[in-house]
């Protein structure tokens, strides 16, 4: 029977489905019946509506829940309604119509003729009466895209409406794919695609804001990947669509040149402004001055800048708007400038929307995409909370009614002040520091190890322990192969009677890059791993990753554990018990036992590592040779204490990346009293020597990680 704590959670991972859902219908009733609605129950969807996704967020961090099935399925929903409707939220798309027109159809430029000087064209109609005075503000990559749809499409207005929102849709549905093929999180895919300004504003109102945030993420990967030239040119593409893709691209150049990488700052230099220089010389200077000059002139109610009218002070000159936003901005990319280049393009693109003086709830489509990359952060939640205010505040100021003359008032004066709270709050981030690229010195015997081959960057080797684990290690190893499908893996088995080895021959063929080595010798999981790690150190493989075959596991977390180790890190560890770490089904004294057990050989060893006792870990080569292998003792679960101690001593950066543990679905568990024991002693064994030690033993020589 299933353990109640086990039962218990199972129900709380339903909160956050149940949350979606929540979500889920309200956007989509709130989009699909807005004409037939009265104000109150727009407002009272629209807030249900933002109130469904914080939760669907807050339950999928705490106890998961979440698929990417059930995310992409909700979110084909809200987008096939908001596609299904007329534009209700803004109207913008008709402006993107009417500036192509007047290049398409009536050969002038939009950044020098007004919408209103073309009377009778028929798209005017649509356009909002301050817009029709108002010369383009959008980039010459986009005028021209609107210019070809115009001549395409001609004035017929429902194709028109559908084209647009298509075309939102297509970059929403871009940028979901690169955050799900970076993250391979659900929550992270539901962070984005779910947010009901998405559906509202995005994609019911074709914003072309999401193509400048897909423009920029893709720019984030590009040059994350070591490819910074195509970065540029795609960061680039984006300001030729709106100005403000500008701040995306020069946030990547300043994180290059702030880790000290001027090659890829230069070459992202010069694919951007490449890029930029060829189409404003193309569109000639009207196109970069026009939006220019625009910017900052015009203060919206639900902007920050509106508290100064409820505080009786007067609203500041554009030019002083303007440059405010720009120190905010600035002091923002300087406090990431040393942290993950998506922190810091985030955190600026969600500066410059929350600090405009014109801002709108689709500016926040800029920096959202980049914040999904990591949208546990705080950095991410502030730029979700801004969408969710001006979401509420617009739709509070637009849909009045009777009995809401308090509900407006307290829009009027907690939408901005809100807004400023959170420009606070982004102005107290910091950057989450980078881990270094290559090992300190230490503390280790300098005998040359002649059977390790120096790394010939052969990539990555996965070792799975087995023993009788054949109910478990077909879907393991199909699973490993979609999650990595470049790695090697190494199958370690232990004596298996089940047919386990035979059953990973068979398997081999078709899922390639596979082998089995059956082991003789004590059994456990210390000289199993030893075994497979001194394997690909004399292969030359540059990353080993340990896991269990059990499914405990899961191996789509495989990516984000290569590449914490690809991006510096010495060890990447699957953490349960980081933030967004979860154990399920455990029963409550396993979990007891286990956070014990942690606890007491971390305050014994003086580790900081929240989750010692993880099994699912990837090591850089040169720390497996550091820590001289052939030494370490323990064949059980204190091997992974045991080795984390070791990367502690040599001064190793030990990241941990947060999983989801789950108990084995078949076969039995290899623990036992036994086991635990040989742990607990190890760590007391090893913490009484440490003492001895520093109490007065002679340092060893220090040499460099990887010196022979």
């Amino acid at each position: 029977m299933e353990p109640t704590s086990a039962r218990t959670h199972d129900r709380r991972r339903w909160l956050s489905r149940g949350a979606l859902v929540v979500a889920v219908t309200a956007t989509t009733v709130v989009i699909g019946k807005s004409t037939a609605l009265s104000n109150p129950e727009h407002v009272g969807l629209v807030v249900l509506a933002c109130a469904g996704y914080l939760a669907m967020l807050a339950c999928d961090r705490r106890w998961g829940g979440l698929t990417i099935g059930l995310v992409v399925s909700g979110a084909a929903a809200t987008a096939a309604v908001a596609l299904s409707v007329p534009a209700h939220f803004t109207g913008d798309l008709w402006s993107y119509a009417m500036y192509g027109r007047i290049l398409a159809a009536h050969h002038a430029s939009p950044y020098t003729h007004l919408p209103a000087s073309f009377p009778r064209d028929p798209i005017l109609s649509h356009v909002g009466r301050t817009w029709r005075h108002t010369p383009s503000v959008y980039g010459p990559l986009f005028t021209i895209f609107s210019g070809g749809a115009a001549l395409a499409l001609g004035a017929a207005a429902q194709a028109t409406r559908v084209f647009y929102q298509l075309v939102a849709i297509a970059a929403l549905a871009g940028a979901a794919t690169l955050v799900w093929q970076r993250t391979r999180s659900p929550g992270a895919v539901a962070f984005l695609t779910l947010h009901p300004m998405i559906a509202m504003f995005i994609v019911n109102g074709a914003r072309n804001d999401i193509l400048v945030g897909l423009a920029v993420l893709a720019a984030v990967v590009l040059a994350e990947r070591a490819h910074p030239v195509g970065g540029g040119v795609v960061a680039g593409l984006g300001a030729l669509v709106k100005l403000t893709g500008v701040v995306g691209l020069a946030a990547l150049i300043v994180t290059a040149l702030a880790r000290g990488d001027r090659r890829s700052a230069s070459r992202l230099g010069i694919g951007g402004g490449g890029v930029m220089a060829l189409g404003y010389l193309l569109a000639g200077p009207t196109a970069l001055f026009t939006p220019m000059q625009t910017a900052g002139a015009l203060f919206s109610r639900g902007s920050s800048w509106a508290l100064a009218p409820s505080l009786g002070l007067p609203l500041p000159g554009a030019h002083l708007a303007l440059a405010v936003l720009g120190v905010l901005v600035l002091a923002v990319l300087v406090r990431h400038a040393r942290g993950p280049a998506h922190e810091a393009v985030a955190g600026s693109l969600s500066m410059l929307a929350l600090g405009a003086s014109w801002a709108l709830p689709g500016y926040m489509a800029w920096g959202l995409p980049t914040a999904a990359l990591d949208h546990r952060s705080r950095l991410a939640r502030i730029c979700a909370g801004g969408g969710i205010v001006l979401l509420v505040t617009y739709e509070v100021l637009r849909h009045p009614f009777t009995d809401g003359a308090l509900l407006l008032h307290t829009a009027l004066v907690a939408g901005p002040l809100i807004m400023v709270a959170l420009i606070i709050g982004l102005l107290s981030t910091r950057a989450t520091p980078p881990p270094r690229r290559s090992l300190p010195m230490f503390d280790l015997d300098p005998r040359p190890n002649p059977v390790l081959a120096p790394p010939t960057g052969n990539g990555t080797l996965i070792v799975l322990p087995t023993l009788n684990e054949a109910p478990n290690i077909a879907k393991v190893l199909g699973r490993v192969r979609r999650a990595a499908p470049a790695a090697h893996v190494l199958v370690v088995d232990d004596g298996s009677d089940d047919g386990t080895p035979e059953l990973v021959e068979s398997l081999a063929a078709s899922l390639g890059q596979i082998r089995v080595a059956r082991r003789t010798g004590p059994r456990g999981l210390g000289p199993a791993y030893r075994f497979g790690f001194a394997r690909g150190l004399d292969e030359g493989f540059d990353t080993l990753v340990e896991m269990d075959a059990d499914l405990s596991h899961d191996p789509v977390d495989l990516p984000v554990l290569i590449d914490a180790v690809t991006m510096g890190a010495d060890l990447a560890i699957g953490s349960r018990y980081t933030d967004g770490g979860l154990t399920v089904g455990w029963p409550a004294h396993r979990e007891a036992l286990s956070r014990a057990g942690g606890w007491y050989a971390r305050h014994l060893l003086g580790s900081s590592v929240r989750d010692i006792t993880s099994g699912f870990r990837a090591y850089r080569a040169d720390l497996l040779r550091a820590i001289d292998l052939e030494t370490v003792t323990s064949t059980g679960y204190g091997f992974q204490i045991e080795m984390t101690h070791r990367a502690d001593q040599v001064g190793a950066t030990i990241a941990e990346v947060p999983i989801v543990f789950r108990e084995r679905s078949a076969g039995a568990s290899k623990m036992s009293p036994g086991i635990a024991l040989e742990a607990l002693m190890m760590v007391t064994r090893t913490a009484l020597r440490d003492r001895r030690r520093h109490a007065g033993a002679p340092a060893s020589t220090p040499i460099a990680v990887g010196a022979r």
